[in-house]
């Protein structure tokens, strides 16, 4: 099964797959410049991912800010996003990696639990 920005949402501008490699289920959010809020999503949000969760994340041209809202639905954790970069755009292919690696290449960070 495909979960790629390409594959799913090949007419949206912004986009942002992620597929839970534990259990084959893949969920994106496609996104027009022309349109307020999603345009389209497809699947189930994942709920509840640890750290070592095993994904594979798509994204063309998505603020950080937008991708950094999306994974902390999806995680059982705190994720921060740099101030300075909320409105670069990311476009990324990650290929089975652990979820708390994706997110430090994507440009996050982790918050430390307290």
């Amino acid at each position: 099964m495909s979960c790629t920005c390409d594959e799913i949402c090949a007419t949206y501008d912004h986009c942002a797959c992620i597929l839970t490699l534990d259990d084959g289920k893949c969920y994106c959010i496609c996104q027009s410049v022309y349109a307020e809020g999603p345009r389209r999503t497809k699947g189930v949000e994942p709920r509840g991912l640890g750290r070592e969760a095993r994904v594979q994340v798509s994204t063309r041209n998505i603020p950080l800010s937008d991708l950094g809202a999306l994974l902390a639905k999806w995680c059982d954790f705190e994720i921060l996003v740099p101030a300075r970069a909320l409105e670069s755009k990311v476009t990324e292919t990650l290929t089975n990696v652990p979820l708390e690696s994706a997110i430090k290449e994507l440009g996050m960070m982790i918050a430390d639990p307290q």
